[in-house]
């Protein structure tokens, strides 16, 4: 099985260096190598949004230096005075929002039709420009920037924001910034986020209460070169979503089975997701070549689902159970994925939602089936009182013919706190699996026949070490995302990290 891959023009350096490093190619010493006491999580200044910002920070210096000259500030107070000022706007131009609501618009911003200077929309102040009803956003060509804006309780008609105009008129290198949909209206599927083209990016947004049916942030691809992704989602806090009881019920999905070798080059890093249970997946990725790194998973009743595509990176994350029912991990299925320096914590869900799942492929698998787990590399990740810690080649129900084994697959320098439990739980026996450096405190390994494990007394791994250890590896705090105007506070931290009361 070989995916499409195609040629990039921009560089994506943090999820190449990531996947590079997760398969040992041109690994990175700040990525991969670690003590044999702490593992290394989230460098200083790697992942973290304070690292980024003071990049912004000089980014926004230049371009105040460097912004054209004639570049105005134009304020609109309804549809048309908006769709003029986009009619007329250049690079380096500001469309200023009035403050208050706006019901039941539709808004089209604009871009270049071959890249410049930045064409921004903005909210008047921050947070004030509230649009209801079945308002909606679409964003096209190049170069174009929104920020500040607030959605609540949405009924819009399709995507409550959408990165193009239509099939022919996509949104390349577009900016969602500092936004926030807070709730909608149930009883029709909707998109909130739909990206389309390439390299564009949603940072900084909140988006939170989704009662609606479908995904909440799609990406869409073909394979055309115009529209195969390389997109950043980042920073970004995506908040409670109760059981949907059915599909649909995504926080992200990138690509679809059709689109499912188109190698993307997607960046999902350093968001926080709490309580999102919509469904058994939270991230559901269908494409190759993405990277999901520094992310925090608080209560969230399903797993991070590597469900189509091939590889991928699982890096840096932190999953806490958060004392929530059917918390999972990550779960795996395809070629060449690597799954390293990630924390799962007090995890509930078992199977398919075990801290780390294996899946059986299917014979002849069709694009919506379960291609074979090859070459997966499981490195440096720290399962700390987990019901179930890794399961090996299981198999949903109702798909009789899903049983071919993980192959090839390799575990190095992973550490397992399981108490009473088995470190592995193995359905169908893998195909030569290797390993080295594993260590575990647990009863029992639970299946002789994985190679490089080592036993150690348990108070060499307890819980109140991996916490302690928090101090140094920066797990991602709720107020390091979100709109500058709207940041989550200290109770969206799982319990155990919560700051003492006094």
């Amino acid at each position: 099985m070989s995916d499409l891959s195609t040629s990039r023009t921009t560089p994506l350096p943090l999820g190449e260096d990531a996947r590079r490093a997760g398969e040992g190619r041109a690994a990175l010493s700040w990525i991969v190598e670690r003590c044999e006491t702490l593992p290394l999580i989230r460098p200083a200044g790697t992942f973290s949004s304070k690292g980024r910002r003071v990049s912004a920070c000089a980014f926004m210096c230049i371009a105040t230096l460097c912004a054209p000259a004639s570049a105005k500030e134009t304020l609109v107070k309804d549809v048309a005075e908006f769709d003029a000022a986009v009619k007329a706007a250049k690079a380096g131009d500001e469309i200023v929002m009035a403050d208050g609501e706006w019901r039941d618009v539709d808004l089209h911003m604009r871009g270049h039709k071959a890249g410049g200077w930045f064409i921004t929309l903005r909210a008047q102040t921050p947070g004030k420009v509230v649009l209801t009803g079945t308002s909606r956003l679409r964003i096209s060509g190049y170069s174009a920037t929104v920020r500040g804006l607030l959605w609540k309780d949405s009924a819009a008609v399709d995507d409550v924001i959408s990165f193009r105009f239509d099939s022919k008129n996509l949104a390349h290198k577009c900016h969602l910034e500092d936004c926030a949909i807070l709730g909608d209206m149930p009883g029709r599927e909707r998109k909130w986020i739909s990206l389309y083209g390439t390299d564009n990016y949603v940072m900084n947004c909140r988006f939170e209460g989704k009662r609606s049916g479908g995904t909440l942030l799609v990406v869409w691809l073909d394979d055309e070169p115009g529209s195969q992704g390389g997109h950043y989602i980042s920073e970004n806090f995506f908040g409670a979503r109760e059981r949907l009881g059915k599909n649909g019920g995504e926080i992200i999905r990138v690509g679809d089975s059709k689109t499912s070798l188109v190698t993307a080059n997607c960046t999902c890093t350093d968001n926080y997701f709490y309580r999102c249970s919509g469904e058994a997946e939270i991230i559901s990725n269908k494409s190759c070549g993405n990277s999901y790194g520094g992310n925090m998973f608080v209560g969230c009743g399903g797993a991070l689902t590597l469900r189509h595509g091939n590889r991928c990176s699982v890096y840096a994350n932190y999953f806490f159970g958060d004392g929530q029912k059917e918390i999972g991990g990550v779960r795996v299925i395809g070629e060449n994925h690597s799954v390293f320096i990630n924390v799962f914590y007090g995890l509930t869900g078992d199977d398919t939602r075990a801290a780390l799942s294996l899946m059986n492929g299917l014979v002849d698998s069709p694009a919506n089936g379960y291609f074979q787990v090859r070459g997966a590399q499981i490195r440096h990740n720290d399962f700390i009182d987990c019901k179930e810690s890794i399961v090996i080649g299981n198999a949903d129900e109702d798909q009789k013919q899903q049983t071919l084994p993980p192959l090839d697959c390799n575990f190095v320098g992973n550490r397992v706190a399981a108490g009473d439990r088995p470190v592995l739980v193995v359905r169908t026996e893998p195909l030569n699996l290797t390993g080295e450096k594993n260590r575990y405190a647990a009863n029992s390994l639970g299946f002789t026949g994985a190679p490089g494990w080592t036993p150690i007394a348990r108070d060499e791994l307890t819980s109140e070490q991996v916490l302690a250890a928090t101090k140094h590896r920066k797990p991602l705090l709720p107020s390091e995302t979100g709109p500058e105007w709207m940041r989550p506070g200290d109770e969206f931290l799982p319990e155990v990290l919560k700051p003492a009361k006094k």
